[in-house]
């Protein structure tokens, strides 16, 4: 044998040995794999889609070897022919394409018109706690943008009347509702109440609350209560409630919480809590709601100072603590409510009217 040969047989043993070990390593990935892409392959059909890459087109790749597998899209070519690939370039040119041919989908008829009745201010709104300080102001907002209102009250008959009887005089509807928020019953019969006498409620605002501490030394249990049933489970009823009479005709909700529901207030945690919930209260009506009704919550801080004393001396250092202090007044939360009634996509928020206390 010459030496030729020899280097020859050399070279093909070590080939041969190169490739077994080749072999011996990749093989147990093969076994691995191959089953893994028929699997792949054989969902992809049922749900009728072709495979991300053609087994024909994986074994290429693979004898490739060194080659890396580009950013691009392949597309099955005929027998003989090389699949086409088009560059990230080229597919971006060609959807931009696709979609400037496309019509733009404009809203349904249905939609428009559940739109316009929904942002129009018309109908009743029903405003609890409305006989006194911002309540009073919301009513009479609510009258000069054309809605008719059911002034709500609990002790405060005379107040309500006289804001029902001012609204009158000025050329607009209204009237007093005696409002029971602690009792579900009384509160079913005075939505009907208002329904019958004014006609359909659009226009809900959940305002009053009861604000009273809770000391830790002898918590009462009894005034706990209260403030759950008064400042929680009555909104949450009247958002159900009066936002499922509403229906398809539409309507909105509005919320009025407090800054100490983002932030406790000290010897007040059954009030702060209260207040919390009424975050998750007006998130939660306004998913079960939509899209005909909206809800949105206002987190008032500052706003109106308290006719007590020692109230209104906790109102001047919050005031100090603020950091547009000198802009404390209730014109922002009014305007903020005719927003709500008038921008159609806007629901879910809870918008703080703090000047800015809550960032300090």
């Amino acid at each position: 044998m010459s030496e030729d040969s020899e280097q020859t047989v050399h070279s093909k043993l070590l080939l041969g040995i190169k490739a077994s070990l080749i072999l011996l390593v990749v093989s147990p990935f093969l076994v691995a794999l191959l089953p893994l892409w028929v699997i792949h392959a054989s969902r992809e059909k049922r749900l009728g889609r072709k495979p991300v890459m053609p087994l024909r087109m994986l074994i290429q790749y693979i004898r490739r070897g060194r080659q890396e597998r580009p950013l691009f899209t392949y597309e099955p070519a005929e027998e003989g022919v090389p699949p086409s690939v088009s560059t990230p370039v080229e597919i971006k040119a060609q959807a931009s394409e696709s979609l400037s041919e496309q019509p733009i989908v404009k809203k349904t008829d249905q939609l428009v018109e559940t739109t316009s009745q929904i942002t129009g201010l018309t109908g009743v709104a029903l405003v609890t706690g409305g006989s006194h300080r911002l309540g009073r102001m919301i009513c009479e907002t609510l009258a000069e943008s054309g809605l008719a209102v059911a002034v709500g009250y609990y002790n405060s008959k005379k107040e309500a009347e006289s804001v029902a009887a001012g609204i009158e005089k000025r050329g607009g509807k209204a009237a007093a509702f005696k409002i029971d928020l602690n009792m579900p019953a009384l509160l079913e019969s005075t939505v009907n109440e208002v329904a019958r006498s004014l006609g359909p409620i659009t226009v809900l605002i959940n305002n009053a609350s009861v604000f009273l501490p809770t000391p830790i030394e002898n918590p009462n249990w009894e005034v706990m209560e209260r403030q759950f049933r008064i400042n929680l489970m009555a909104p949450l009823w009247l958002g159900l409630k009066v936002g499922g009479l509403m229906g398809e005709q539409g309507g909105c909700i509005v919320n009025i919480g407090d800054i100490w529901g983002q932030r406790p207030l000290k010897d007040y945690a059954t009030y702060s809590t209260t207040q919390a919930g009424m975050t998750m209260v007006t998130q939660t009506l306004a998913r079960e709601l939509a899209p005909a009704v909206r809800v949105n919550g206002i987190a008032p801080g500052g706003i109106i100072a308290p006719d007590d004393v020692k109230g209104a001396e906790r109102y001047r250092v919050l005031l100090s603590r603020t950091p547009l202090a000198a802009q404390a007044g209730p014109d922002d939360v009014l305007a903020l409510i005719r927003t709500f009634l008038t921008t159609s996509y806007l629901t879910g928020c809870i918008i703080p009217v703090d000047g800015g206390r809550s960032l300090v």
